[in-house]
């Protein structure tokens, strides 16, 4: 099993499918793991409650939970098809292979 596990940059995490736990130690990270829970990705443990068993679990959960992975794909299907179809990404393609 591989996963991350998640203190900064989520945003790569979900752009490459990849699985992470996330333990937001600030308001930010705490704003963005409610913004993936939105989306159905819940994998934030809150970093007052780590102990070494709540990790474990969190760790055996994360491979476990189906939805959440469906969700992950999907939503870094999203991610990858808005970059392809950016004109910009188009742009610097056109010069890459040129």
């Amino acid at each position: 099993m591989r996963f991350i596990i998640y203190l900064n940059c989520y945003w790569l995490h979900v752009y490459n499918n990849k699985k992470f736990l996330i333990l937001p130690l600030g308001k930010d990270q705490i704003d963005n793991a409610l913004r993936l829970r939105k989306y159905g990705i819940d994998n934030m443990v809150p970093i007052e409650s780590i102990t070494p068993k709540v990790l474990i679990d969190a760790i055996v959960n994360l491979e476990s939970d189906r939805k959440t992975l469906q969700n992950l794909e999907k939503l870094s299907e999203v991610f990858q098809s808005v970059e392809r179809e950016s004109p910009g990404t188009q742009v610097l393609l056109s010069n890459l292979n040129s």
